[in-house]
């Protein structure tokens, strides 16, 4: 809570301000008088707004569940072909919250069949008004930000799709492809991609890949 003496001060601020509303030439009375009438009612809507950062932050309390992906981590696994599982070259993830513990940014290079690895950059967030984990993906070779939502499925299961924002990757004959992107949080820490023909009717795996903190 905001102490007396804080909630004063911003009383005094809003009766300085209308004071010198009152000498400004091309402020009218009527205007002056209307801006007084609101004046308690938006000082009150900050006060409660100040109040309920300062008890509770369910952004930080959210975004500390995804506290297992920060560090520095390297990256293991299999691609899926409609020829078998191919052993994926070895990459490396590194994650840190940034903007006061609201986002963990994470740069990370991955094999997807080209000839050098590419690189992709993560923007993980919580949108407390939908109650859902937002994820924003872009690389260096294509640049098609894929947005994604979701929420935790298990306790330490994240699942986000791009259904919803229909950042689809376009296929030939009018198909899109979906994605979706898990993340185990437990041990070893898993990264799944899957993708989708059918708007999310039925999914099938992409990527499998273990993440394995760095020495």
């Amino acid at each position: 809570m905001r102490s007396a003496s804080s909630r004063n001060s911003i009383w005094r601020r809003g009766k300085s301000l209308t004071s010198a509303l009152r000498n400004v030439s091309f402020i009218d009375n009527c205007e002056v008088a209307m801006f007084r009438k609101f004046l308690p009612f938006m000082l009150a809507l900050g006060l409660g707004i100040g109040s309920a950062t300062a008890d509770e932050d369910p952004v930080l309390e959210a975004m500390a569940r995804l506290a297992p992906l920060e560090g520095e981590f390297v990256i293991t696994g299999v691609r899926h072909t409609p020829d078998g599982p191919i052993e994926l070259r070895k990459a490396t993830s590194t994650s840190h919250f940034v903007l006061n513990g609201r986002v963990l940014e994470e740069e990370r290079t991955s094999d997807l069949g080209l000839e050098e690895l590419i690189t992709l950059k993560t923007q993980m967030s919580y949108d407390q008004y939908r109650q859902l984990y937002r994820v924003a993906v872009v690389d260096d070779t294509w640049g098609l930000m894929d947005i994604y939502e979701g929420r935790f499925t298990e306790p330490e299961m994240l699942e986000v799709t791009n259904l919803r924002s229909d950042t689809h990757f376009p296929l030939g004959d009018d198909q899109k492809m979906h994605f979706r992107l898990r993340w185990d949080l437990g041990a070893p820490k898993t990264f799944t991609v899957d993708y989708s023909l059918d708007q999310g009717e039925s999914w099938a795996i992409y990527f499998e890949e273990v993440m394995t903190p760095s020495e």
